[in-house]
């Protein structure tokens, strides 16, 4: 092949020497021919100007020189604009060259000797020359043919014969004369023939150079003299380029990493010719490298990739605008970002995208892109509310990317993925690029607060458990780290509050402290007889109290100090603050930096700082002990910790409130709350290397108090707290204290001279401290547990409030017939009012009678409501008599019953024979309950007597035994879940009759029924 083409070198050197028509050696400027109408060869007619047959080659790719005397001319743009790359339109040229032609009679001479040769350059440029003879012409037909053959050889990979052909090229254009290029205006962007809306020409390409670039064209060609490709020059696929030059959907962030892009460019070129050669290209599907999920980013990797997408949308394809709006969108998520943690911003920013691309929103008819710039509430709501539910509210990076505490998580349901094979997601997977720990290559920069400590051999292996998935391969992230960015918008917001400076004590804690007294605490627990059962308070405050957190590591880390939870960020003011005070007062020592902590800890972590809202809408700051979640290789704090073994003994409102109902006389009450009660309480020297705080400069410190967040810190405050109450119930006069951990009520009689003054100062003696905001003195009302109780006066009721209730609630009782005997007092409440207008306390009556009401409907269960109106025939009959008893009968099934000496009871109103008929329904419903009766039915009882069956359809007495009767017996159908429903029989034809008076005869022994009489009966009769 080397000797063809050494052979066709020589003759084609041997065909253009003699004669040299371009002495200058300048290229000519080549183009397509036209023939306008003023004597111009035409390339659709057969024959030209001087007689000779046009070359048979596409219109455009011959590689004419010029005339002899005549200069060849060179195209001119910007650099700008030459990067475009837009392919000369030949039709364009066409009729932009006739339009010139056609001006004038002196524009059209100028050209009379060729064909005018035109180059068009973003729609309108054009430059001709004059015509050539039939020999250049010749010589040029030559040179495009080399041109064709090179090309070829380029693209399919014939180094050799390529490199061969562009030397001949080369030397054949040598030899060809032109005179020097002709510069035209450059153009920055297409004339449209209807302009919707105009690109903001203020945001000018500020990496473009505004010197002018010569551009010659040859063939289909076009080539820029000089200039080189830089970063900027992205490429993608066509499948993309067209998605991006109309904005259409899919556009994914992810195919802007330049490293992506080359690898799909490469998959691209080796699998498009097997699928041009077979036809089977499909426009509509994308069939090329897959791209990385937009949910698998990094920050660093979102804030890289939006800056490639800026940046081709500004240089590439020319939409100022759009990529100005992307730029405010950016902005939006940077805001989202500093609240609500990165996952809320990355799913804002991809359901914005992805909605401006898919759709389009209709503008006089006309379809147009939709203004990404404006901030969506309603996605932002959306998003916030996902992330919220899959916590990850103030993430400070992508727990679903490769190695993340998530990898392999669904993204959009915040769970793991099903796996196929049942087993279990695998937390640890390594990245392919080279980012798994324990491998070499450069540290990425870490994005958040913490940025990592050069001494640790570790930190590649901390930092892909933390869930970095950042590919040091990459090129630098020029953005500034997450930390920083947050940091900045906090400083905005807090720019006007001042702080308070405190002195900075950086000596390391050698041993516990406590301001406790603990020689006063001694001698008052052994005075009130409270040793040795709290000798473990008096423990506590010499060696501290143990959180329950043993010795471990992590994975092999040296220290594991993930960054701080952008929430805290809204509290960073206060939270520094908080250090600063805690640190004068020897509480809390530093700060220290990882290398200083080290000297004293083979392995020390920290717990990321956090805040919530209190229900006053302050800030409340939080350490997160439980944090990371669901990390096995990393346990939290608080997963070491049972909770179990710290017991809590807070009074809740069942015991508070059932101690004033329970009272018959007023009171007085009076509120006590510790100052900073967890600050007062020191935690065990072991459990130190477990607790540390790093602030937002990445500096540690060692808290030696428990902290708000730790399970055991109830368990460890209660304790002494306990102890402290006991202590004051034996030594002042009071009736009772309530604590809820550390808010206490204290309750004293009306005649006590206890003032909380004292109290006051014996808690100081101990070394207790009193928040001084929320202490109260006596009084007849105070507010605890978020209730205002009242000491003397129990509230009253007006006669209008008991009306609407009573009839309510007989509302009520048609569903629930069986409650209607706890009516009654109610109805006698409202028979009581003397003057309507006046206000009573509850009745004794009335309050048993709602208690059960409460009770009742809270656990009823609503699944039967309305009865089965179909009664249940079951051949129950009952019947009492004061000479013997009660008889029952169910079907073959009997039982009977003898009344004891004295049933009538002492005192008035006495029990009468309506009460034993009631007593024989209940005992029928006992006998039901041992032979299991069905729940859900209606039965039907047999009774002989009137006043029974009244008291069966009214639910109600106003008999008081017999009301009362009823009242256990509808309690007992509720548990049942059954209904009766009274129906009359004689006395000649009760078959109970006989059994009532103690004759059993004609019943079968076997078909009796042993029946446990409640305790309120067991008295009154015994069984037969």
């Amino acid at each position: 092949m080397t000797d063809r083409i050494a052979q066709l070198t020589n003759r084609f050197r041997s065909a253009t020497s003699g004669s040299d028509p371009n002495p200058s050696g300048e290229p000519a400027l080549t183009g397509p021919q036209t023939g306008p109408n003023t004597g111009e060869a035409d390339p659709n007619s057969t024959d030209s100007t001087d007689g000779q047959k046009q070359a048979d080659t596409p219109l455009g790719s011959q590689a004419q020189a010029p005339a002899k005397g005549q200069p060849g001319k060179k195209g001119v743009q910007t650099r700008s604009a030459a990067k475009i790359g837009v392919v000369p339109d030949p039709i364009d040229a066409k009729s932009s060259t006739a339009s010139t032609a056609s001006k004038g009679k002196g524009e059209a001479q100028k050209t009379a000797d060729g064909s005018i040769e035109t180059i068009t350059l973003l729609g309108d440029r054009s430059v001709g020359s004059k015509s050539r003879s039939s020999g250049k012409s010749d010589r040029a037909s030559k040179r495009s043919v080399i041109l064709t053959e090179a090309m070829a050889a380029t693209k399919a990979g014939e180094k050799e014969k390529a490199t061969m052909l562009w030397d001949v090229y080369v030397s054949l254009s040598g030899t060809a004369a032109a005179e020097p290029a002709k510069t035209i205006p450059a153009k920055h962007a297409r004339e449209e023939s209807v302009k919707v809306l105009d690109q903001l020409t203020g945001h000018a390409n500020t990496q473009a150079e505004d010197h002018e670039v010569v551009v010659v064209q040859e063939g289909d060609l076009v080539f820029a003299v000089n200039e080189i490709n830089s970063h900027k020059d992205v490429g993608f696929t066509p499948y993309f380029d067209k998605n991006l030059k109309e904005l259409r959907a899919p556009i994914p962030l992810t195919i802007f990493n330049k490293k992506w892009q080359d690898q799909a460019i490469l998959h691209y070129a080796e699998k498009r010719p097997k699928g041009e050669d077979s036809g089977s290209e499909n426009r509509n599907r994308y069939t090329g490298l897959p791209y990385p999920s937009e949910w698998t980013q990094t920050f660093s990797e979102w804030t890289t990739n939006h800056q490639g997408f800026y940046i081709a949308l500004r240089d590439v394809y020319q939409f100022r605008t759009f990529a100005s709006w992307v730029l405010t969108h950016k902005g939006h998520c940077d805001k989202i970002l500093a609240r609500h943690g990165f996952m809320a911003a990355l799913r804002y920013d991809v359901n914005v995208r992805s909605t401006v691309f898919a759709h389009r929103v209709m503008v006089n008819g006309r379809p147009s892109v939709a203004d990404i710039s404006v901030f969506r509430t309603d996605i932002a709501e959306e998003t916030y509310s996902d992330a919220r539910n899959f916590g990850e509210i103030g993430m400070a990076d992508n727990p679903y990317a490769e190695n993340g505490l998530r990898s392999g998580w669904d993204p959009l349901t915040g769970a793991p993925k099903p796996n196929k094979n049942g087993q279990k997601p695998n937390f640890n997977r390594h990245s392919e690029d080279g980012d798994q720990p324990g491998q070499g290559g450069p540290k990425s920069q870490r994005n958040g607060g913490y940025k990592g400590k050069n001494f640790n051999p570790r930190h590649k292996e901390q930092k892909a458990a933390l869930g970095g998935g950042g590919n040091p391969s990459k090129s630098p992230d020029t953005t500034p780290p997450l930390g920083n960015l947050i940091a900045e918008v906090s400083n905005t917001l807090h720019a006007d509050q001042a702080e308070e400076d405190f002195p900075i004590d950086a000596t390391w804690p050698m041993k516990v402290t406590c301001e406790m007294n603990l020689p006063e605490w001694k001698a008052a627990l052994l005075e009130a007889g409270l040793l040795p059962k709290f000798q473990d308070v008096l423990d506590g405050f010499e060696h501290g109290f143990p959180q329950g957190i043993p010795q471990h590591s992590c994975n092999g880390l040296a220290h594991f100090t993930p960054p701080n939870h952008a929430s805290a960020l809204l509290a960073r003011d206060k939270i520094e603050a908080l250090i600063q005070r805690e640190v004068a007062a020897k509480r809390m020592f530093g700060p220290f930096t990882h290398e200083e902590v080290h000297e004293h800890f083979p392995f020390f972590r920290s717990n990321p700082l956090g805040a919530v809202i209190n229900g006053d809408v302050s800030l409340r700051p939080i350490n997160d002990l439980s944090f990371p979640r669901n990390n096995p290789a990393i346990p939290s704090v608080n997963s070491f910790v049972d909770a179990d073994n710290f017991p809590t003994t807070w009074d809740d409102f069942n015991q508070v409130s059932r101690f004033f109902r329970g009272r018959t006389k007023p009171c007085l009450l009076a509120l006590f709350d510790w100052e900073k009660a967890y600050c007062q309480i020191p935690t065990a020297k072991d459990q130190w290397p477990y607790l540390l705080v790093q602030d937002f400069n990445d500096k540690l410190y060692v808290d030696t108090r428990i902290t708000f967040g730790g399970v055991a810190g109830c368990g460890s405050f209660g304790r002494p707290a306990d102890a402290w109450k006991l202590l004051m119930m034996k030594e002042f006069n009071l009736v009772t204290v309530f604590r809820w951990v550390d808010d206490n009520l204290f309750v004293k009689e009306l005649d006590s001279d206890v003032d909380m003054t004292a109290v006051v100062e014996r808690s100081a003696q101990l070394g207790v401290k009193t928040n001084e905001e929320k202490f109260c003195n006596f009084a007849e009302e105070q507010k605890f547990i978020g209730f205002i109780w009242n000491g003397t006066t129990k509230q009253k009721f007006s006669y209008n409030q008991v009306e609407v209730l009573a009839g309510r609630l007989n509302h009520v009782s048609y569903l629930l017939p069986q409650l209607r005997c706890y009516l009654c007092g109610l109805y006698a409440w409202l028979k009581s009012w003397k003057k309507l207008k006046a206000k009573q306390p509850i009745t004794p009556t009335v309050k048993l009678d709602l208690e059960h009401w409460m009770l009742t409907l809270c656990s009823f269960k609503e699944t039967r409501i309305i009865p089965n109106p179909e009664p249940t025939e079951i051949g129950w009959v009952g019947d009492a008599s004061t000479s013997y008893g009660i008889g029952v009968l169910i079907g073959r099934h009997w039982a009977r019953f003898q009344l004891a000496e004295g049933w009538e009871g002492t005192t008035k109103p006495h029990r009468n024979i309506a009460w034993v008929e009631t007593v024989a329904i209940r005992i029928g419903i006992c006998m039901l309950k041992k032979l299991g009766v069905r729940a859900g039915k209606t039965l039907i009882v047999w009774t002989d007597n009137t006043t029974t069956e009244a008291t069966i359809r009214n639910r109600r007495s106003h008999d008081f035994h017999v009301n009362e009767e009823w009242k256990a017996i509808q309690r007992m159908l509720v548990k049942l879940q059954i209904d009766l429903v009274a129906k009359r029989v004689t006395s000649a034809e009760n078959k109970a009759d006989a059994l009532s008076r103690g004759d059993s005869s004609g019943l079968e022994p076997n078909f009796q029924v042993p029946v446990m009489l409640p305790l309120d009966l067991d008295l009154l009769f015994w069984q037969h």
